[in-house]
């Protein structure tokens, strides 16, 4: 009598052997935050430093020189903006040193306030304005040392704590820029 093969033999347990293998890369590959870093792609370590302190991140020096509430916006016909009570504007001024812009070409700027939430730099309140897309680079290619002025919307009790500079490319980290 010709005994069964190997394969055979054990179908159930290669079987059964095969999940186990997918459950025990998928908790090894949790504990090291792969998912959290790679497929989520999303900022979770903050580099920061002391208000007014130059912070490295992605090739580059960054600091936040001012943050402040401001009214002194216009649209496109030159009237000023008119904001909701409900709402209230800020200017960041941001000062940038890099030997080469690429290194921050794709970069997104948010605003932080001291709830945590976020507040992006375009919001469909400033459509009318002239201003330039906001961005970490001069409009000057060559300069290595430049200021970006960024302008954002948060609710009237909002109050903000810091500017995030966030680089695809520099995932998971970010510049965390803390206000004075």
């Amino acid at each position: 009598m010709k005994k069964p093969g190997f394969f055979r033999r054990n179908m159930w347990g290669l079987l059964g052997l095969l999940p186990a293998i997918a459950a025990f890369t998928v908790v090894a590959l949790d504990r090291t935050d792969f998912y959290g870093q790679q497929i989520n792609g999303q900022p979770k370590a903050g580099v920061s430093a002391a208000p007014a302190e130059w912070v490295s991140y992605s090739k580059a020096r960054l600091r936040l020189v001012n943050m402040a509430a401001t009214t002194d916006l216009y649209d496109t016909a030159g009237k000023p903006l008119k904001m909701p009570a409900d709402l209230k504007t800020w200017r960041a001024v941001i000062e940038i040193q890099v030997d080469n812009q690429k290194d921050l070409a794709d970069c997104e700027i948010s605003l932080e306030d001291s709830e945590g939430r976020l507040f992006g730099t375009r919001p469909y309140e400033l459509a009318n304005l002239k201003m330039p897309t906001p961005t970490c680079t001069a409009e000057d290619t060559a300069l290595n040392a430049y200021q970006v002025t960024v302008f954002f919307i948060a609710p009237a009790d909002a109050k903000p704590v810091a500017v995030r500079v966030v680089r695809a490319a520099a995932l998971p980290g970010y510049a965390r820029l803390v206000g004075a």
